[in-house]
């Protein structure tokens, strides 16, 4: 007699009942009871309870019609604050434009009475040096005091677009 176990699946001891694995006709039979029973669940709960539906009371009408009326106020609350939101943005909007045309005006003529300023400067600077040379009877030696001219249009046209006190420029060193 050969001691060594059978090689393969592992079999049961003897005694012992094997599970249904091993038998076909155990599975489908299983299969077809968890079925029947999961669609008897299914077909028992679509059915109605037995108890028919009860029509509400006066009490309840009234309440459900009073709490209806209520969202029905607040809903015409809220649209009135959208409305007055809207309204106000409209006008912030036409406010916001209309500011915006007035800057962009007020840069336009301030560009305009600088180059005026410039302008009248040169104009000053230039009459200015005409009869200065007139008086000393220099008409052909303002090359020297070109460079002067120089200076004192850039003085006039920093003070013409600087508000407040001039800043310090460097031509006052080289003079």
């Amino acid at each position: 007699m050969s001691h060594r176990r059978p090689s393969g699946l592992v079999t049961s001891r003897p005694g012992h009942r094997r599970g249904c694995a091993g038998r076909p006709l155990g599975r489908l039979l299983r299969t077809t009871l968890v079925g029947v029973l999961g669609g008897a669940l299914l077909v028992g709960s679509a059915l109605p309870a037995g108890a028919a539906p009860r029509n509400p009371t006066d009490g309840e009408i009234g309440a459900a019609q009073s709490e209806q009326e209520k969202a029905a106020a607040e809903v015409g609350r809220i649209a009135a604050l959208v409305a007055g939101a809207e309204a106000d943005l409209q006008r912030v909007g036409l406010q916001a434009e209309a500011a915006g045309t007035v800057y962009l005006l007020a840069e336009e003529a301030l560009q305009a009475a600088q180059a005026e300023a410039e302008q009248t400067a040169a104009e000053a600077t230039g009459e200015a040096w005409g009869c200065v040379n007139e008086k000393s009877g220099r008409k052909d030696q303002n090359e020297p005091h070109q460079k002067h001219h120089q200076y004192v249009a850039a003085f006039a046209h920093q003070a013409s677009t600087t508000i407040g006190l001039p800043l310090p420029l460097a031509w006052q060193a080289n003079i």
